[in-house]
């Protein structure tokens, strides 16, 4: 199934599968994740993810992660990617509004 947009500068949709590529991104911040979580995982892995490529500052894009935290629980990680690569964590949350939609491709 192809990737859409939901709008230009939208998110991507549906999710596509994590890539070893994702998988990096998030390792890189999982001990700042931890930090502002207040607890440490032994799992941490990259499931799915949608990406949104900014307008406002161009080369530079946006991702959300779903990430298996380990018995059947899951947590959504927000990171930005600038245009030198540099991978920064924007967020964390509970809930993902666009995971809904992505059932109605799967």
């Amino acid at each position: 199934m192809p990737i859409k947009r939901t709008i230009p500068g939208g998110w991507s949709q549906p999710s596509q599968s994590a890539t070893e590529s994702v998988q990096r991104m998030v390792n890189q911040v999982k001990d700042e994740f931890e930090k502002l979580a207040n607890t440490k995982y032994s799992t941490f892995n990259a499931t799915k993810f949608w990406d949104q490529i900014t307008r406002t500052q161009p080369g530079t894009t946006n991702y959300c992660v779903k990430v298996d935290i380990g018995e059947a629980q899951y947590i959504y990680v927000v990171l930005f990617s600038n245009r030198i690569c540099e991978i920064h964590l924007r967020g964390l949350l509970r809930e993902w509004a666009w995971e809904d939609k992505d059932s109605i491709h799967e």
